[in-house]
């Protein structure tokens, strides 16, 4: 898979940075979603 992303230029990125604001969005409101709905369904079991 490595060679492949070389050849298609997706790997190396150019900046690794780019779109890591949005995977910690991403992240956060998954993570928050979860808790919840934990939180929400403890009783039905």
């Amino acid at each position: 898979m490595y060679k492949e992303a070389v050849v298609f230029k997706i790997f190396p990125m150019k900046n690794p940075m780019e779109g890591l604001e949005k995977d910690i969005k991403i992240a956060r409101v998954v993570n928050s979603v979860s808790k919840s709905f934990k939180k929400n369904c403890k009783g039905i079991e």
